[in-house]
């Protein structure tokens, strides 16, 4: 018939999901933003931990340059504390950021272990209305509650 609409995956406008499979379906939803978050952030840590390392190995190298030209003429350690000071700015600078990530990388651990928590409490709430066996019919193709908590 021209009047019946076949309801398909690009027209429908919400998918009704309700109770624990919704909070079960936003939980998953928040992890994984959460884990592209923690990525993100884990790259963020090598690159500046990177450049940490090479900071400290151009240094180690100046210092030895250093010590093998003050040991050949006496005028040239006049540039060594500005090169000095202008290292450890540097290196301060990179172990801040460092610093910065690591702190959103424990916000980041946080927001997951309360999403576990949460998801804890939605595999109590099943059991509770349901027993310990659980749903008859699984809440998502064949994974029942126990599979996400």
């Amino acid at each position: 018939q021209p009047g019946d609409i076949t309801v398909t995956s690009a027209n429908r406008k919400c998918s009704a999901v309700t109770g624990s499979a919704r909070k079960i379906k936003d939980n998953a939803a928040d992890w994984h933003n959460l884990m592209m978050r923690w990525e993100k952030l884990n790259e963020d840590g090598f690159s500046v931990a990177g450049n940490i390392v090479n900071i400290r190995l151009t240094r180690s190298q100046s210092d030895q340059l250093l010590l093998v030209g003050e040991s050949s003429s006496p005028s040239s350690s006049s540039s060594a504390p500005s090169q000095q000071t202008g290292g450890a700015a540097e290196l301060q600078d990179e172990c801040c950021k460092l610093q910065y990530i690591i702190d959103k990388m424990a916000v980041v651990v946080t927001k997951m272990e309360r999403l576990m928590i949460s998801q804890h409490g939605v595999r109590d709430l099943e059991e509770f209305q349901f027993g310990p066996e659980g749903r008859k019919f699984p809440l998502f193709h064949g994974w029942n509650t126990k599979h996400f908590g």
